[in-house]
């Protein structure tokens, strides 16, 4: 059994994000894909290609108009917006401090050797655990 307490999520740390660890001295601040905010940036990003996604219907992927790079370029700008909200201890090669900003964010994700990080904040946003109360909780050491 299950109570329904351990299922509840904090809708304050979708919409906030919460701090997760990516490696070792470099944490990132998530909010969650499954809000409102997140959806509705997500959806007005992809309207101009919307004949072009209607069009696609039912073609094999390599006769589709919309692209996967299409779609990625698309989910980077709204993740950078929306989803990757801040970050601790991230330098840059000559060892200064990279400072959070959603242009800063932008470069990141946008670098071809960061597909990894994009695609592990992709999955950790739609992780509902992420964002269960009951963990949060616990996390906080309130119980």
């Amino acid at each position: 059994m299950v109570k329904l307490s351990q299922l509840r999520v904090d809708p304050k740390a979708e919409a906030e994000g919460v701090w997760l660890e990516y490696v070792a001295g470099f944490r990132v601040r998530i909010a969650s894909t499954a809000t409102r905010k997140f959806r509705e940036a997500m959806e007005a990003a992809m309207l101009p290609y919307r004949d072009l996604i209607r069009a696609d219907q039912g073609k094999d992927k390599a006769e589709r108009k919309f692209t996967d790079e299409m779609r990625t370029s698309l989910l980077r700008e709204v993740v950078a917006e929306h989803v990757l909200v801040g970050w601790e201890g991230l330098e840059d090669d000559a060892g200064e401090q990279v400072p959070y900003s959603k242009a800063a964010a932008l470069a990141l994700l946008t670098d071809p050797g960061m597909h990894r990080l994009l695609a592990w904040i992709e999955a950790a946003a739609a992780n509902e655990d992420v964002y269960r109360a009951e963990r949060l909780e616990r996390d906080r050491g309130n119980s």
